[in-house]
């Protein structure tokens, strides 16, 4: 098994029961442990009990969300998830990778690594948001809306349809924006519409405008 005690860096492993089996002295740290060993054993619910400390948020939802990431790694995939939550009740943003823990051929549990992203703003937020391989959880979303820090959240914008807004400002049609987002022209039409609908507005010069002005974009 790896061990991850002695690393600075802030990563843990979990078995597929949910229990952490290894834990960098980083992420002790981060817990506000001043030693791994505590994390052993203990598991998400547990911790974010400890760190989760807010009106805002019921930890026990997020760690709903935590462990339907992990199992998507039990199955083989790696994944990039944005997190801003209060951790401490400090704003905290974090990019986790997350990819499966192996013992020979054999997963056997979920590793994650957390890098510490400085404090964001509304024009910085948007490479995360409209990036299609980064994952925006549900409790990320809570964040953002709390502090009013995505207005495309507002309208609940999904990436794909934030993604064709600035292909529209940029003045692509709905066939170039397909072809680079390798979708189909009726696809993007969908999104269009379905843009008009939640921006209020009645053409695609329209939702450019509003995009502008509500720095969308």
């Amino acid at each position: 098994m790896a061990k991850l005690e002695n690393l600075y860096c802030i990563a843990a492993i979990k078995s597929k029961k949910n229990q952490y089996i290894s834990a960098s002295q980083g992420y002790a740290e981060f817990c506000q442990f001043n030693n791994p060993k505590k994390i052993i054993g203990t598991t998400d619910y547990q911790l974010a009990e400890h760190v989760i400390q807010s009106q805002y948020y019921n930890y026990e939802t997020m760690v709903e969300e935590f462990i339907l990431e992990d199992e998507r790694t039990f199955c083989g995939e790696s994944l990039l998830v944005f997190v801003a939550a209060l951790v401490h009740n400090n704003p905290t943003y974090l990019l986790c990778h997350k990819a499966p823990y192996r013992e020979g051929n054999k997963i056997v549990g979920s590793f994650f690594q957390n890098t510490i992203l400085p404090q964001q703003n509304i024009h910085s937020l948007k490479y995360y948001l409209n990036n299609p391989d980064i994952i925006l959880p549900n409790y990320t979303k809570k964040f953002l809306d709390i502090f009013n820090l995505c207005p495309s959240q507002k309208y609940g914008l999904s990436k794909r349809e934030m993604q064709t807004i600035i292909g529209l400002t940029q003045g692509g049609s709905a066939r170039q924006i397909g072809e680079k987002l390798q979708l189909s022209r009726r696809t993007v039409e969908s999104y269009i519409r379905n843009i008009k609908d939640k921006l209020s507005v009645q053409t695609q010069t329209e939702i450019v405008v509003k995009a502008m002005q509500e720095e969308l974009v």
